[in-house]
């Protein structure tokens, strides 16, 4: 329940309306207010697999199959945006949305040690920035 309550709610954001910087920044921005409104719980895919990687490698292929759509899903987005024009075509849209889902979880973490949704919202729009 929990991989496709997530990835339907990530697939809802990319999907939407507005330019591709938009929905990036809006998937930050959920990630964020998740972060801000549950004390900073973290995610249970990264949470697990940095608890049981070397325990459990089926567990820990399965987060990385889930990694591996979350990246594919924001490659999809990211190309959309070369296409249109926002993002540079000239930057390997893989590397970038690996970009964005290391800095999903990196945000997370800042979260979870104690940092204030400001800083939060700055780097999320340094992220989508740097596209």
């Amino acid at each position: 329940y929990y991989d496709e309550s997530t990835a339907s709610s990530r697939d809802d954001i990319l999907r939407g309306s507005g330019t591709v910087r938009e929905r990036l920044r809006c998937l930050l921005g959920a990630m964020i207010d998740d972060e801000c409104e549950h004390g900073g719980r973290g995610c249970l895919a990264v949470n697990t697999a940095l608890e049981l990687r070397s325990r459990d490698p089926e567990l820990t292929g399965e987060i990385r199959r889930d990694f591996d759509r979350t990246i594919s899903a924001l490659q999809v987005v990211i190309e959309a945006g070369q296409r249109a024009g926002e993002i540079d075509k000239g930057k390997d849209a893989k590397a970038l949305a690996q970009y964005v889902h290391s800095s999903v979880h990196g945000l997370r973490v800042m979260a979870r040690v104690g940092h204030d949704r400001a800083t939060l919202d700055s780097i999320a729009d340094t992220v989508v920035s740097a596209l």
